[in-house]
């Protein structure tokens, strides 16, 4: 009876001892369950808070934006609700190259005047009349060395009016052979 007392005793000592291993993890436990539940409480309102910051902002943008649209806008209708350019196309083929342009770009040469103008030269055979260039006033003028780039520069701001939601028209006018396709898609590759 010794022996199994002796043996209930050790077996008691080491549940005994169990007992407080598990009530100790079970404290960490607990207060490691209570410093998670703390963190995402302060982790909750910190989202809540960007979203609400993140959302002022949008509503700030949105009215800007309103804004940029606006102004853009109101910088195209004073540049003019109706632009007039002329692109003179590059000289096609050896017999072309080989002849003078009958059309001449230059500045006005009337002060205060507005826009560029290009001469319209007489024929070769009206020269001996004494025949004068015509000319005519374009708001831009473009010239044969005058690449794509520089023709959407002058229309980006059209473009822009377009994509925010305005009504833009752009259009190539000319007879045959004057450039339009030239002037819309550029030089051949």
């Amino acid at each position: 009876a010794r022996k199994e007392l002796r043996r209930a005793r050790r077996r008691l000592a080491q549940e005994s001892h169990d007992l407080i291993r598990v009530r100790r993890a079970g404290g960490e436990g607990i207060s490691l369950v209570w410093r998670c539940k703390t963190e995402l409480t302060r982790l909750a309102e910190e989202i809540d808070s960007l979203r609400a910051h993140a959302q002022r902002l949008e509503q700030g943008r949105e009215a800007d934006e309103l804004v940029r649209k606006k102004l853009h806008n109101t910088v195209q209708e004073l540049k003019g609700n109706i632009r007039v350019y002329c692109r003179i196309r590059p000289a096609l083929g050896e017999w072309e190259r080989g002849q003078p342009s009958a059309l001449q770009p230059g500045r006005s040469d009337r002060p205060g005047s507005v826009g560029e103008r290009v001469d319209l030269l007489p024929p070769a055979r009206a020269v001996r009349s004494a025949q004068m260039p015509t000319a005519f006033t374009f708001d831009k003028v473009f010239g044969p060395e005058s690449g794509q780039a520089a023709v959407f520069s002058e229309i980006a701001g059209l473009v822009q009016s377009a994509l925010d939601g305005f009504r833009v028209c752009i259009f190539a006018y000319g007879q045959t052979g004057s450039g339009k396709t030239h002037t819309m898609s550029g030089p051949p590759r």
